[in-house]
C-alpha cells in the first residue's frame, strides 16, 4: 500500500468486510469493528487497518444494516429498501439483458471450477505415479498432462 521511499503514517486504512449468513459474534449487533489493539498496553494501535463482520442474519427494518440486510435476502426488486440496489438486482435478475450477463457469469465460473478440479485430478495421478517410483518426472509429467515444474514441487512435496 505504499511505494518505495514513503512514511508509514502515509498509508491508507484498509477495510475488510465480512458479511457472514449469521450472527458470528453471537452479541445480537448488527456489525461489529474489530480494529489491532496491543496487547500489554491495551492501546489501540492505529496502524490503520479494520475488520467488519457484517450480521447477515440482522433484521430491523428502522435500521440502514438491517434494511441492507433484508434487500440482500430479497428475491424480489420490489420488496427492497434501497433504490439503487433494487435498480441492479431487477437488471441482473429480471431483465433479459442482465439474466443474459449472469448466465455468461455463472458459465464461465463453472467452467474454471471445472477446470480446476481436472487440474487437481491430474496432480492427484500424478502423485500416484510420484509414489510407485518406477517413472522420471519428465515421465510423469507428460503422462499427466502437467508442467514439469509442477510434477518437481509434487515430488519435492512426497519426499520431505
Amino acid at each position: 500500500m505504499l511505494k518505495a521511499g514513503q512514511e508509514f503514517k502515509e498509508i491508507h486504512d484498509s477495510y475488510v468486510i465480512f458479511i457472514t449468513a449469521s450472527d458470528v459474534m453471537g452479541a445480537g449487533c448488527s456489525l461489529y469493528h474489530i480494529d489491532r489493539v496491543i496487547k500489554e498496553t491495551g492501546a489501540y494501535f492505529g496502524d490503520g487497518s479494520h475488520i467488519i463482520y457484517v450480521n447477515g442474519s440482522y433484521k430491523n427494518d428502522n435500521d440502514p444494516v438491517g434494511k441492507l440486510m433484508h434487500d440482500f435476502r430479497c428475491l424480489n426488486s420490489v420488496d427492497m429498501f434501497y433504490p439503487v440496489l433494487a435498480k441492479q438486482v431487477n437488471f441482473f435478475k429480471e431483465t433479459e439483458g442482465g439474466q443474459e450477463i449472469m448466465c455468461q457469469v455463472f458459465e464461465d465460473l463453472a467452467e474454471k471450477r471445472a477446470e480446476e478440479a481436472r487440474i487437481e485430478e491430474k496432480k492427484a495421478f500424478a502423485l500416484r505415479m510420484i509414489a510407485r517410483g518406477k517413472l522420471t518426472v519428465e515421465e510423469i509429467a507428460e503422462d499427466a498432462d502437467l508442467p514439469i515444474e509442477v510434477v518437481r514441487d509434487l515430488a519435492g512435496l512426497q519426499l520431505a
